[in-house]
Formats: structure tokens, sequence, C-alpha cells
């Protein structure tokens, strides 16, 4: 059914082709690489498209309902008559807009992967539209050759089955945006029931949309985060921690910096996690201990409003925010400082940056990035600036990457690239992407300490 109902829609789109790629047939068209790095997050994505001179920050002025240039709401609007659209407006359709924490939660379910796929078919297709209207002339003479580059969040990329899921939502999300000229839900139901581009069915469908596996892949978040500070001048050996703060949780890692002779880097993965203590978690607590009919007017592509407004606006006393945010900055507090304790006494116990409780003194502060849209609020603010300060002895010094000179645009200020930067890493040729060594191919440095410590490294159900 599905064969034949995609059948009849090639057939109505009269085999066009891309415009990006119009020529002169008598020519021989010359081939270019286009990435496209696709930081697909629970609140908002982002779209980043490189090639080797240039990287072009997709810009969604044209969604519907956009809030920014540089990012668009992660939520699929499906209309009356079933066709669906980048969109908020619960007026005009119904909204889905969990579209990337069930995933992490290992909910594989038919649902959730039609909603997903059909998301990242819309924003495929946008982009492309995008890169035809703005920068179409630069190769209406090339023949694109195209790549996708998609983030895991850190906790993941050891986990072989999400990551195969990641990867098959993406190919058929790229096939239905070639090959429709409006994704429906109806199209995606019947794609994915079917198995989608890897299921053998799909051998009868058009052989010329599509692009082969080796062309889509997946690397960590922070990796990609990285890819404008490791390998340049700017960077340092030695300890430095990601710490991401996006809707749904709080990605924080801890890796080290090796740089070798032919000035190549590699990063060694010392710890990682991901824990849902991002900023929709800290807003549904707030709203739990209120009675305000206010409280359901809170959008989740918000900013988190500041202490101050939060109160005004939701009728919440400060006792009852203090108490609430007390237990949720227990959690985060716990993640982070117990994550940094195995570091040093498990993987690397003779790092500079450590308290020495001999003679009383503190190491060298370690170089973090602070990223995520929660990390530019007032409460997530305040808490990463108590890292600044040696005590607890695990001291964080922040910093900023710069605004890239190959992208586009570039007027844009630090802190706003700070959240496009995932998706700038991931838009670089996947065998240029930083060499990094998973934790799970790490040997602790001390054995005994670790078994005796074992307990200490995980958060116990009475923590959450």
């Amino acid at each position: 059914m599905v064969v034949r109902f995609i059948k009849r829609l090639f057939r109505r789109r009269d085999q066009k082709s891309d415009r990006t790629q119009k020529r002169d047939l008598g020519q021989q068209p010359r081939p270019i690489q286009l990435v496209i790095g696709l930081d697909f997050g629970t609140s908002f994505s982002k779209v980043v498209i490189g090639e080797e001179r240039v990287r072009y920050a997709v810009s969604f002025k044209q969604a519907e309902n956009s809030q920014s240039s540089l990012f668009v709401p992660s939520a699929l609007c499906v209309l009356p008559d079933n066709t669906c659209q980048l969109d908020t407006d619960s007026k005009k359709g119904t909204i889905h807009d969990n579209l990337k924490l069930p995933l992490i939660n290992r909910d594989f379910s038919f649902d959730i992967r039609v909603r997903a796929t059909a998301f990242i078919a819309l924003l495929l297709k946008y982009s492309r539209s995008w890169l035809e209207q703005s920068h179409g002339s630069t190769y209406v003479d090339r023949k694109i050759e195209w790549l996708v580059n998609v983030g895991l969040p850190t906790d993941s990329f050891d986990d072989e089955e999400l990551k195969s899921v990641y990867l098959s939502i993406i190919r058929d999300a790229w096939y239905l945006s070639e090959l429709a000229d409006e994704i429906s839900m109806c199209l995606v139901e019947d794609f994915v029931r079917q198995g989608g581009v890897r299921s053998t069915s799909s051998q009868r469908l058009p052989t010329h949309l599509g692009l082969p596996e080796d062309r889509f892949h997946a690397f960590p978040e922070f990796l990609a985060h990285l890819a404008g500070y490791v390998g340049t001048p700017r960077r340092r050996e030695g300890l430095h921690t990601t710490i991401d703060i996006g809707g749904g949780t709080l990605d924080f890692a801890v890796f080290n910096v090796v740089t070798h002779k032919n000035d190549s880097d590699t990063i060694s993965i010392f710890a990682r996690l991901v824990e849902p203590l991002g900023v929709r978690n800290l807003i549904k607590r707030r709203l739990s201990s209120t009675c305000s009919t206010t409280r359901n007017e809170y959008s989740p592509f918000e900013d988190l409003p500041s202490d101050k407004e939060f109160l005004a606006r939701f009728e919440l006393s400060e006792s009852q925010m203090k108490d609430v945010d007390g237990k949720f900055l227990k959690r985060v507090r716990t993640v982070i400082t117990k994550t940094l304790r195995h570091t040093k006494i498990e993987r690397h116990p003779t790092a500079p940056q450590w308290h020495n409780p001999n003679d009383e003194s503190y190491g060298e502060a370690i170089p973090s990035f602070y990223c995520g849209g929660g990390a530019l609020s007032e409460f997530y603010g305040n808490f990463l600036e108590g890292y600044s300060h040696p005590n607890p002895p695990f001291s964080l010094e922040s910093l900023e990457l710069p605004v890239p000179n190959n992208l586009d645009p570039q007027a844009m200020a630090p802190s706003e690239f700070a959240r496009l930067a995932v998706a700038y890493g991931l838009a670089i040729d996947p065998f240029n992407m930083i060499e990094y060594q998973r934790a799970t191919e790490i040997e602790d440095k001390n054995t005994i300490v670790s078994n005796q410590l074992f307990k200490d490294r995980f958060i116990g159900k009475e923590q959450v």
C-alpha cells in the first residue's frame, strides 16, 4: 500500500529535481560535498550546512511562529487535513512537542518514531529549501553530494541500539523529505509501518531518492560543541568539562585533551552522563507546588524567567520556590560532584586540578564550557557561578567560544553561538571529526578504590 501511495506522489512530482542543481545538460557538473549538521534538541533544534570554505546557519524566520532566526521549536503541528508543519500554534492543529526525550528514555514505540521522523523530514526539507533560496546561485552548476551528521546525547553514544534508531529515523526522514511536496502523518505512518527505507518493500521505491547508508553519521553532541576549540591555538591540554543544560536534560562530560607532536588532538572521555535536570523539569517541579490558574499558560519553548518574574507570574511564594529549587539543586550538585570525584579517584588522580588535603591547597580550575539555553538563565547561571570558587574542592573556569570566522552569518553574540555550536561542529566531513576515546575503553587507575566506591558513582532512588 505504501509503495503504491509513494509512487503516486512520485508521478505527481513529475520527476522534478532539486533546483539548486539545475544546469546545462551538455556540461558535466562539478561535485561538491555539503554536510548538514543537525542538532535535534528537546526544546529547540538547529541546523548548519557546511562545506570546505563556509558553514551556513539555517535561518528559520520563514517557519511558522518561529521565535528565533537560528532556532526552531522541536514541535510538530498536525493540521486538520493531516499535513504537518513546523509550528507551535495549537489553534491551527494538534501540537506534538515531546519528540526527543522518549527516545533518550528508550521509548522506540511506533508513535514516537513517526512523530520524530515527520518533524525531522520537515526540518531537512526546510533546510534544503532555505539553502536554495539564500545561496542557490552559488551551487547552480554543482552536483551536491549530501551528508548528514546528527548529535547524540553524551550518555548514549555507547548505546548502539539508540544510535541505530536515531540513524534509522534520520534516513527515513531524508527519503520522505525528498519524496513528497508535503509531509502528512498518513504518509509517514505508512512508511514507518512498512519498515522505512531499509525494508524489503522499499526496494521497489524510486531508487534515485534517498542517500546511501554511509552518508548518515551520529556523534556525541559535546564533541561537536568542541570543534571550535580543539585543534586551535586556544585549546589547553588536560582536564575539561562541558555542561549542556537544555530543555529536558543536563548533559555533563569530563574529558582530557592530549596534543600530539603533529599538532593533532585526542579526547579521552573520563566520565559522562545525561540526567533529566533541564529547564522543563525545573519548571514542572516549580509549577506543581502552586495552584495558580496561570500555570497552564507556560510554554515549553519560553526562556526560563528570572526568579522574580517567575514568582510574580505564577503566584508562587518565595518559601515554596526555595524549597523546590533547593531539592532540585541538590540533585544537580550531586550529579556533577560525584562525577568529578569519580574522575579524581578512578580516572586521573594526578591531575593538577584536584584539591590537596595534605596542605589544604586547591588545584587549578578546570576549563569548562557551559552551553544550552538553560545555562543563560538566572537559576542555572547562579549555580554554575558557585563552581568558580574553590569550595567545594572542584573549581570550574567558564570558557566562551568565539564566533568562527567561517560561519555565515557572523553577526551574533558568543552566547548565541554557544547554542548553535553543536550544529556548527556537526557540519563537517565525518572523517574529519575529532578523534576520541570512549569511557568504556579506558581502564580505571585505582581498581581497589573503584570497587569500594562503586555505589558512590550512582544516584540512588532516595535522591531522585
